[in-house]
């Protein structure tokens, strides 16, 4: 259950953060409010939507280390956006072929793809903390 509010969490910001808007739309050249989520297991993770006066920066290079949020991913219409998947994402067909890992997940390999958006389901206890330190 705590794996699934954990995931849910993460799915309800992706999805905010890459709902609406067109691909071929110009980046934007005014500074992005940063938004730090985080996510615990002992209560519901909640998070605000951004007024009128933040501008939220739409993630470009994403590296999703989860099947099921690589499949979300490319259903939302965000799969032009995905640079690396995990070993196991095998659909849609068109998703990129990489041999990351999102079980031993090595920082090292996720921070080569330049992401500005990581979606994982499960975090064995260091990626976090790695990306963070790179």
């Amino acid at each position: 259950m705590k794996r699934l509010m954990s995931t849910l969490a993460v799915l309800a910001v992706l999805a905010t953060a890459c709902g609406s808007g067109s691909s071929t739309a110009a980046p934007s050249t005014t500074s992005a409010a940063t938004t730090t989520v985080a996510v615990t297991t002992d209560a519901p993770a909640t998070t605000t939507a951004p007024t009128t006066s933040e501008a939220v920066a739409m993630p470009q290079r994403i590296v999703s280390l989860s099947p099921t949020a690589t499949e979300i991913l490319f259903a939302i219409g965000a799969g032009d956006q995905v640079v690396a998947v995990d070993s196991l994402s095998n659909y849609p067909a068109d998703a990129p072929v990489t041999d990351l890992s999102g079980y031993e997940p090595n920082v090292e390999a996720i921070a080569g793809y330049q992401p500005d958006l990581i979606v994982a389901s499960y975090d064995p206890g260091d990626l976090i903390d790695g990306l963070t330190a790179l």
